[in-house]
């Protein structure tokens, strides 16, 4: 299994069959190599890592929820490393393989996971979303991916990277299948609620090829027709001196640094040259920096849960477009941008869902909605309804 479009980790062959018969019985599933599996160590995309830590003692509670329900965990998948990335691109274990695009990235940090459920090595797969890491591989690899209210899924038994916004995603390649991962995940399940609008942002499609943007417009509105659309211009927002993601990246490099920095500092690991920039840049930002970050992230919050009350969603480009090409992905160029359609529902701790709508010369795009806190059952009900003919 482990050579299977080199989205499997090589150092453990995790395989653990279903405890009962349950919802998720017949269903196989895997596991980003960040979750803690009793008897096994983590590796976290990182050899060091892997040397340094012992194996987990007992079963991360969301892995456990899913092997109690019945399904079948078949392996562990790759990361980029400690999860700090966008592309899939392991500078110690390469690059998994994108099943819709073999000469392109897959999207990070939960590449493996989004790599194995899109060649159809599982059913679902759990990965992790703390800037993007479950929305970008889905959207890249044309499948479903879903990244939930903050703490409404449990993080324990799960490596952190910026605890103030890691979630445990999940990728799907039918509609049905996530929904049901996320009825056996989520906590204190709710009731749907009417969808009564949904608000497009003009400002994020506008950073899509233009032909791309105005398709991906265009098929939400005729497929979503029985629901008032509106489109609306969240440039300046929360402010025009602060970008959502330049906010994301300063509060996360802080809680970055202060999660590993210690383990850096002690233990000298070597890093790929991308990762070890983002880790050194993460131990200069100040606390000062910090909490005026917080302070802007706290008013935006507050804004936008305002914005999605009585039951209205956003919709924004998952990607600002479709997979790059290997070797080129892990770069400014395309890593910013990416983050600055990923930061809004990171910042405010928002449920969304990447629906894979749309193709750009054969290559797949995702399309995101994104609702209020803690309406993920409205978002899984949505996806359902929505989907790529």
């Amino acid at each position: 299994m482990a050579t299977a479009l080199n989205a499997f980790c090589a150092h453990a062959d995790v395989t653990i069959d279903g405890r009962h018969r349950g919802v998720a019985s017949g269903l196989a599933f895997a596991l980003k190599d960040v979750f803690d599996v009793e008897g096994v160590t983590a590796c976290a995309g990182n050899p060091d890592w892997l040397r340094t830590h012992r194996a987990a003692t007992q079963t991360a509670p969301a892995v456990a929820k899913l092997l109690d329900a019945g399904a079948s965990l078949r392996g562990l998948t790759l990361t980029d490393e400690l999860t700090l990335g966008l592309s899939g691109e392991n500078f110690h274990y390469g690059t998994p393989t994108n099943p819709a695009a073999p000469d392109r990235v897959p999207g990070g940090s939960s590449c493996g996971s989004a790599a194995a459920v899109a060649g159809g090595l599982v059913d679902f797969a759990l990965g992790t979303d703390t800037g993007g890491s479950v929305r970008v591989p889905a959207s890249y690899c044309g499948i479903f991916g879903f990244r939930p209210t903050h703490g409404r899924v449990s993080n324990t038994g799960v490596v952190p990277l910026a605890p103030s916004f890691d979630t445990v995603g999940w990728f799907a390649r039918d509609a049905k299948v996530l929904k049901l991962v996320g009825e056996i995940l989520l906590e204190n399940l709710r009731e749907t609620t009417l969808i009564r609008k949904v608000l497009i942002v003009e400002n994020l499609f506008r950073d899509m090829d233009g032909v791309a943007g105005h398709a991906i417009r265009a098929r939400v509105k005729k497929m979503l027709d029985h629901i008032s659309i509106e489109c609306v211009d969240l440039s300046n927002f929360p402010d025009d001196s602060v970008a959502p993601a330049d906010l994301y990246r300063t509060i996360s490099g802080y809680e970055e640094w202060v999660v590993h920095g210690q383990w850096i500092t002690q233990n000298n690991p070597t890093f790929g040259p991308q990762v070890a920039e983002r880790f050194g840049n993460a131990a200069k930002v100040t606390l000062a920096q910090r909490d005026e970050a917080e302070r802007i992230r706290r008013s935006l919050t507050r804004t936008v849960h305002d914005l999605l009350k009585d039951g209205t969603i956003l919709c924004a480009p998952t990607t600002p477009d479709v997979a790059p090409l290997k070797d080129h992905a892990d770069i400014p160029e395309v890593r910013l941008p990416l983050l600055r359609v990923t930061a809004l529902a990171v910042l405010a701790g928002l449920p969304a869902v990447s629906v894979p709508l749309s193709k750009r010369n054969g290559l797949p795009l995702g399309v995101s909605f994104i609702a209020g806190s803690d309406r993920d059952e409205n978002l899984l009900e949505l996806a359902a309804k929505v989907s790529l003919d």
